[in-house]
């Protein structure tokens, strides 16, 4: 709907399509926000402006249709994988896949330095992840969480000394050291409820079929002796973090030549025809983000921004493909067309790096035409939670 208004706005873009909301920016403006079937509509690349949302039909998990991107994420959120494949490719408690998993056994009496016993009282228990050991048995704290605030949920087990590394030994005075991975957490049940896809996720998932334990529980962790490397090639690396498994990619990203309107549109092309692959390298892509995090931070916090029109884009949340739509609808981002992205460009869809990668060169090839709000998932601890993080590991294996 046309708005006319200055100072706080509410903006209702009801377009009848997943992923975007109601959303309120405090901004001033000297025109209307354009309705989405009128007004002057900028090219749209043809590689991509017949077939943005057709390209997302799939099967679901169910076996049902679904159509558009919303209904693939929800059926593909935070799936783990299967019983048959652990061995071959283990992952966390959030799903992410290990590429390292960790050497630990618990069952073993001389490998055990220091013991450790908490009592919770509350769930969630402030441990972020938990990792299994290579056979696919016992339980590790693989990210632990911080104390934020006061009382903060995150830092429950940090503050009565649980530490990255610790194995679980016991849970209400049960031996589960031996147990398979899964049947250990469905015991803790420590996990952040998630209401996302229309259900929360408390399903069992190991074979014993264990429900949670009651609260108060008792945990008691072991401090375990560090594993000796069998060799130099095991040897912990010098690298650094964020040095990623390369290869070849589509396209490059030179910041000494910037962004232009040409590389905007190899990039949504590429990211269209191969979506989930890597068309930048890792280190393209934290150069990309780097850039733009350098121009965010001179723009002032709060500005003032005059348009004789604006297009409000609402949470975007990894839909790619919904993105493209939004592109054929309204026109492609430019100088005379601005866009204004509401927050939440991440999590839960599949395609978050595409939507983030678009969004980032679209802001340095059109600094001032391009406005982006910060939504409460565009934080470290929410990206891990609902998947991004993960998407990026996935990804590059970093």
């Amino acid at each position: 709907s046309k708005v006319w208004l200055r100072g706080s706005l509410i903006f209702h873009t009801c377009l009848g399509m997943d992923g975007l909301a109601t959303a309120t920016m405090p901004c001033s403006f000297s025109g209307p926000l354009r309705d989405v079937n009128s007004g002057p509509k900028a090219a749209m690349p043809k590689s991509y402006a017949s077939s943005a949302i057709t390209r997302t039909r799939r099967k679901s998990a169910g076996g049902r249709l679904a159509l558009g991107l919303g209904a693939a994420s929800t059926a593909c959120l935070r799936r783990r994988p299967a019983r048959a494949s652990l061995k071959a490719r283990l992952r966390d408690s959030e799903g992410r896949r290990l590429t390292d998993p960790p050497v630990f056994d618990a069952t073993d009496a001389s490998s055990i330095k220091t013991v450790i016993s908490v009592e919770y009282h509350q769930r969630p228990f402030g441990i972020l992840a938990y990792a299994s050991n290579r056979l696919g048995r016992g339980a590790m704290v693989w990210e632990l969480g911080k104390e934020r605030y006061p009382g903060d949920p995150q830092g429950r087990a940090a503050s009565l000394g649980v530490e990255k590394g610790f194995a679980v030994k016991k849970v209400g005075g049960t031996d589960v050291s031996s147990w398979d991975f899964y049947d250990i957490l469905d015991l803790l049940n420590d996990k952040i409820l998630d209401n996302s896809s229309g259900k929360f996720q408390s399903k069992s998932q190991g074979p014993m079929g264990n429900t949670a334990a009651p609260l108060p529980l008792s945990v008691e962790y072991v401090e375990l002796h560090a594993e000796e490397p069998r060799n130099a090639a095991e040897a912990p690396s010098s690298e650094p973090c964020w040095s990623f498994d390369e290869g070849d990619h589509a396209l490059r990203y030179d910041r000494h030549r910037g962004v232009d309107p040409e590389f905007v549109r190899q990039l949504i092309d590429f990211q269209t025809s191969a979506p989930g692959s890597r068309v930048l390298s890792g280190e393209d892509a934290i150069a990309l983000a780097e850039d733009v995090t350098k121009l965010l931070k001179s723009e002032k916090t709060l500005p003032r921004v005059h348009f004789e029109h604006i297009v409000v884009v609402g949470d975007i949340h990894g839909q790619f493909f919904d993105l493209l739509e939004i592109f054929r609808l309204e026109g492609m981002p430019s100088i005379s067309n601005p866009y204004l992205f509401n927050g939440d460009f991440v999590d839960r869809g599949l395609f978050s790096m595409e939507v983030i990668l678009t969004i980032f060169a679209l802001k340095l090839c059109y600094p001032e035409a391009i406005r982006m709000n910060r939504g409460n998932h565009e934080a470290a601890d929410l990206n891990l939670i609902y998947g991004f993080a993960a998407e990026i590991r996935d990804r590059y294996g970093a």
